[in-house]
This record gives C-alpha cells, sequence and structure tokens, in this order.
C-alpha cells in the first residue's frame, strides 16, 4: 500500500550498533492522514530527521502553505525530541545550487529555534534520497554540491 500511494503510512524500525552505541531508526509518516503513526514514532525519539522538497514551491507549500513541516516540528519537538537534522532533499533538480538551499535554512532555522531547537542541535544537510548522494560523507557529493558544501561544515 505505501509503495503504491508513494507515502509512508505505518511506523517503521531498524536497528543497527556501534561498539558503544545501540540506535533505533524509526520510520514515521508525514502525511497529515497519518499524523496520528508520527506521533507514535516521534514521542520514541531522541532526535529526528526533518525531511524538506528543496524544490520551488513544494518546499513552501510545505512550510508557509498549510503543508506539513512546521506541524512535524513543533510535535517533534514538544515530545522531547532536541537534536534535528533537517535533510534538504530533492536538491540535484535544482541543480545543487547554494542560493536555494541557503534560502531554506533562512527560512526553517528562526522557525526552529523559536519552537525550542537549540542552534548548535540543528543540523541541515542538502541530499538527493532517491539517487543516495551526500549521505555517507563526501564521496557521495557530486562536483556542483563540493563545490560551496563542504565548507559550510
Amino acid at each position: 500500500e505505501e509503495r503504491r500511494r508513494g507515502i509512508t503510512i505505518n511506523t517503521a524500525q531498524a536497528n543497527f550498533s556501534t561498539k558503544n552505541k545501540n540506535f533505533t531508526i524509526i520510520d514515521a509518516p508525514g502525511h497529515v492522514d497519518f499524523i496520528s503513526n508520527m506521533i507514535s514514532g516521534a514521542s520514541q525519539a531522541e532526535c529526528a530527521i526533518l525531511v524538506v522538497d528543496a524544490n520551488k514551491g513544494s518546499f513552501e507549500r510545505g512550510f508557509e502553505g498549510g503543508g506539513q513541516t512546521k506541524d512535524h516540528a513543533i510535535l517533534a519537538r514538544s515530545l522531547g525530541v532536541t537534536q534535528l537534522c533537517v535533510a534538504v532533499n530533492k536538491l540535484d533538480m535544482m541543480e545543487w545550487r547554494e542560493e536555494r538551499y541557503d534560502e531554506i535554512v533562512q527560512k526553517l532555522l528562526p522557525f526552529l529555534t523559536s519552537i525550542g531547537f537549540k542552534d548548535q542541535s540543528i543540523h541541515f544537510a542538502p541530499i538527493s534520497g532517491l539517487k543516495g548522494l551526500n549521505l555517507d560523507g563526501e564521496d557521495s557529493q557530486p562536483e556542483a554540491l563540493k563545490q560551496w558544501y563542504n565548507e559550510k561544515q
């Protein structure tokens, strides 16, 4: 059902460990119809990844036009999430433009701090989830992104 509709409906989790820590990743839905499932997943989290669509118009609809971006950030914070990574997804479709990335950061950062996230606990990352770009370090960064992003970290 999820693949057919192209959205997450139920929470799902995966576990992995390092020498010193155990981790559980919880995939929670972002669609308004499944907000109770999102709350169920977020209530178990210490940190969260907020995925936003970098496409012109898509980000604006999600953030300013009655979309779920603000609601999910507020819910996550109110449920105890203190660490947040904002994955600026589909930036490849915007030709990895630094200006678009900066525009999104400049809109989100003041909002996120206003709802209680500390500036030093918010991290932004430009990615392409579909292509797997900039998900596992510099080796997966396209040249257009390397030209400006590594200096911002």
